[in-house]
This record gives structure tokens, sequence and C-alpha cells, in this order.
């Protein structure tokens, strides 16, 4: 199975059409039909009921809904980060921080960079200012081990 014909089996159960799905994602009817037809053949039944130019979803491609969205979801999370990684955007930041700044500011900076850096998963850890050296040297070892 892969993200690409569950992507394709989503906007095709959402458009209830090929041709549709197939525009949206720029490629030909043929290309769409035959990764939902090989999503089909591995799962042993069919996940659309075909009449005409009329295609349904079948109770088997309805349960599968939620489930497909999110391994779509989780793989175009996936993409950006590894494309945020390749233009050299750390996926991942730690952050130590004490109480010495107040929590407006640290709010306020933390919205700031997630609206910035959107991808990048960040991690917050509130220290003691005695305890903060402590803490880089853990950061910065989780950072060279992950």
């Amino acid at each position: 199975m892969k993200t690409r014909q569950l992507m394709l089996f989503l906007d095709v159960a959402k458009t209830g059409s090929i041709a549709e799905a197939a525009r949206i994602h720029g490629a030909s009817r043929t290309t769409v039909s035959a990764a939902v037809a090989a999503l089909e053949d591995e799962l042993g039944m069919p996940l659309f009921q075909r009449s005409g130019n009329r295609i349904t979803l079948t109770p088997l491609g309805n349960s599968i809904l939620p489930e497909a969205e999110r391994i779509t979801a989780a793989a175009e999370v996936i993409l950006r980060r590894a494309a945020q990684a390749m233009s050299g955007t750390e996926p991942v930041l730690r952050i130590a921080r004490d109480d010495a700044i107040p929590e407006r500011f640290w709010r306020a900076w933390l919205k700031d960079l997630r609206a910035r850096f959107p991808h990048t998963a960040i991690s917050v850890y509130v220290v003691s200012t005695p305890e903060l050296r402590h803490w880089l040297t853990k950061i910065s070892r989780m950072s060279h081990t992950a």
C-alpha cells in the first residue's frame, strides 16, 4: 500500500470522480484508476461501486476513510519535515528557559516561532536558573543523538 494510492483514493472519494481526482493531481484518469485498482487488489475488495460515469464508496471504502486521512496527513508532515531539513531548517527546536523572563514574552515568542516555522517541532523545558547549565548540556546531547 502506497501513500499516493491512499491520496488518490481520498480524492476520488471526496470528488466522486476519477477525472476530477486526476485533474487535482495533474495525472491521467488511467493513472488514478490504476492506482485505485491496485489498492483494491491489495485489500482484496472493491472500495468503489462503479456504474457508468458514477462512482460511489462501498461500505469498506467508507469505513477506511478516517484511517486513510490520518495516514496521508502523517505522510504529508513527514514530507514537509524532510523538505524543511533539506533546506537547512532544523526539524526540532528544544528550548530551555527559566522563569526570569515573563510568561507573556514566552507565549508571544513561541507563537511567532510557530508561525515562522510551522513544520518545526518545538519543545520548551522550564528549569530553574541553577539547573540551566545542566539542561543545556542534556539538550545538546539529545540533539546530537537524534
